[in-house]
């Protein structure tokens, strides 16, 4: 298993609530791919 630390920092001005979204998409070396995304 491998771990992927990932830091996000954000401007101090945002969208409305729930219409800010961040994501995220990570492949390996193997071909394996992951994905998050977040909605706040």
């Amino acid at each position: 298993m491998t771990a992927y630390l990932i830091q996000v920092s954000v401007p101090n001005e945002l969208l409305p609530e729930n219409k800010n979204i961040l994501d995220v998409q990570v492949s390996d070396l193997d071909g394996l791919f992951g994905q998050a995304s977040i909605f706040f």
